[in-house]
Order: structure tokens, then sequence, then C-alpha cells
């Protein structure tokens, strides 16, 4: 596979461009832009380790974003032909790429049903917003310290380890909590994005849903993803009685205080 190098603010493909490759990040770090009619808006960033493009592996519809270097950047190209290769000889190594897929396929429902309800405008976060995931439980902290961590890229993926017997490839989490049973927390359950809305939650298809600042997204309710505020957000990830609570901090000087 092809390595290639970019310089800081270099467009790696634009929006509109054939879909021929997807990308995966050796060092650097890419960000993900959409181009509206008030600008570009960053959908995501991605970084070492981490998969963009991967659309282009699928089908040729043209590139739905832009992909630009924020530092030097320093990626692997994949292109249709070699990711089949790979799949028959070495399954492993594009594993990756595939738990990209997978997850894609989890959101595609959640997104459609977004399109059959109008949903409120929200002035976008500033790219330079410090977003914290900070726990609120003991089981909570089982994983995260109690300062919690601050998101470094976008989305970021929340679920349940699994256990041995349910150990999954295509599970696809930045961080992952152990459960017990009756489980209350779903292997792919919830991720914090960034969008042309502002910063949102997004429920992934969990059994029980989400609940954000006491509304429930996500499992039998119909909405599945709500937009956050400045400053604290609740994020309760399960039925009504999960132990998995966390407070979802957003520092944006540049943001109105949209707190009711």
């Amino acid at each position: 596979m092809e390595v290639r190098n970019y310089d800081a603010g270099e467009v790696i493909f634009d929006e509109g461009a054939p879909s021929d490759y997807a990308y995966i990040v050796l060092s650097g770090q890419v960000e993900i832009l959409k181009r509206t009619e008030k600008g570009k808006t960053r959908l995501g960033q991605v970084g070492r380790g981490e998969i963009f493009g991967e659309m282009g592996l699928v089908g040729e519809k043209p590139r739905s974003a832009m992909a630009v270097a924020r530092h030097p950047v320093t990626a692997r190209v994949v292109d249709r032909q070699s990711f089949l290769d790979m799949l028959m000889r070495d399954p492993e190594t594009v594993l990756p790429i595939i738990r990209v897929l997978f997850e894609r396929l989890r959101l595609m429902n959640t997104r459609y049903a977004e399109t059959l309800d109008s949903e409120p405008e929200n002035s976008p976060f500033a790219a330079e917003a410090v977003v914290r995931l900070v726990p609120l439980t003991p089981e909570a902290t089982s994983v995260l310290s109690l300062s919690g961590i601050q998101l470094e890229h976008f989305p970021f993926r929340v679920g349940r380890d699994p256990q041995e017997s349910e150990s999954s490839p295509l599970d696809y989490n930045d961080v992952a909590f152990p459960d017990t049973e009756p489980f209350r927390l779903s292997l792919n359950h919830f991720m914090i994005e960034r969008n042309d809305r502002g910063i949102t939650v997004r429920d992934r298809g969990s059994r029980f849903g989400t609940v954000v600042n006491g509304t429930r997204i996500g499992g039998l309710a119909r909405a599945n993803s709500m937009v956050l505020r400045q400053r604290v957000n609740e994020i309760f990830a399960g039925p009504d009685d999960t132990p998995f609570r966390f407070q979802l901090l957003i520092d944006d000087p540049s943001a109105a205080d949209t707190r009711p």
C-alpha cells in the first residue's frame, strides 16, 4: 500500500472529488470539513491509527466532505482492489477498515429517522471548544479518572466491554466499560460528535437508549440524537436505573450560554 505525506493545511481530498481511496493515518491529524452557506464546518477530526474516506472502498459516489491536514500528515492509502486482495489474504490487516464500515451501518437507521423530523437550529461551537467527559458513578470511574477525559477527536464512541463469550472484532469504541448481566450498557451505545448543528450526543442503536439532559434518545424513542448546550450536560446510558452516568462539560468562550 502506498504511503503519502501531506503538509499542514493541504487538502487531501475535496468535497465532490471521486471516491477512490481510504486512508489510514500513520501520524498527524486530519480535519473533516463540510462547506455550508456560513463557510466551512468541522465534522470531525482523526488522528494516528484512525481511518477516513472509507466509503471510497464500497462505492463511487463523490466525496460528501473534504479532508484537510491539520498538521503534517503521513497516511497509508488503500484502493478498492488492494482492500479486496487483503481481505482474502490477510483479513486482520483490514479489520480496522471493516470496523469503521460496520459503524456506519449501525448509524444508518438513526440518521435516516432524523431526516423525517425537523430539528431545531443551533449555533455550532468554535473549533477550539474544550469538551470533557466526566464520570458521576463508581461504575463510570472504573475506566475514567475522577477528572474525566478531554475529547481530542470526534466522533468519540462509548460502549460496553464485551464478555469473553460475546467478543466481536467489529465493536468500535474509544472507551468501553465493564458491565454485568442484566446489561444496562450496549456494546456500541452512544457517541459524541461535532457537526453543523454543534456538539451532539447520538445513540448508536442501543437496547435501552440514552438520556441526555433529561430527554431519552434511541431505544424506543423516535429521536436518536440531541444537541448539547454550553457548559454542563448530563448523559445517562441505559435504562432509568443505569449506573453509567456522566457529565459532558463544554467550555467555549465564544458561544452564548444556552442553559435554560
